[in-house]
């Protein structure tokens, strides 16, 4: 009767051990492989498909995309989405000019804001409803 030798406890910690070292590099060789794999099927794919082109247009669109970017920020914008608006810290021409333009547009509204915040901080003034209602009526009429 032949009797098979067995392993002792520290051969057996090496062999777990080789088989481990072994797993690893199975496991980054098949990583490896899988990776060339998926580009190699979306380029095959892609061809197959006809979407050669596209990819030419998206890539060349991204380009101009970029390009466009830079000179919206050069000059002081940023697009966010399909947002215009001025970059952070913009020059400072530019954020006059922007400021300026605001307080003109808004004049009017801003006016009638503050002759409300008046009329309001001097409320406790008016005596009578007539004179309330007059008030009233000047701020309703005013829009």
């Amino acid at each position: 009767m032949n009797k098979t030798p067995t392993l002792t406890q520290k051969q057996r910690d090496a062999f777990e051990k080789t088989l481990q070292q072994a797993l690893r590099e199975a496991q980054t060789a098949y990583s490896k492989k899988r990776d060339e794999g998926h580009d190699i099927a979306i380029q095959t794919l892609a061809k197959e498909h006809g979407c050669e082109s596209l990819v030419a247009e998206v890539n060349a669109l991204t380009e101009n995309l970029a390009t466009a970017t830079a000179a919206l920020e050069e000059k002081g914008f940023e697009l966010s989405g399909s947002t215009l608006r001025l970059k952070w810290n913009p020059p400072e021409a530019l954020d006059q000019a922007y400021e300026d333009f605001i307080a003109i547009y808004t004049q009017a509204e801003r006016d009638r804001r503050d002759e409300i915040q008046e009329a309001l901080n001097c409320a406790w003034t008016i005596s009578s409803l007539t004179e309330a209602k007059a008030l009233i009526d000047t701020f309703a009429t005013a829009q």
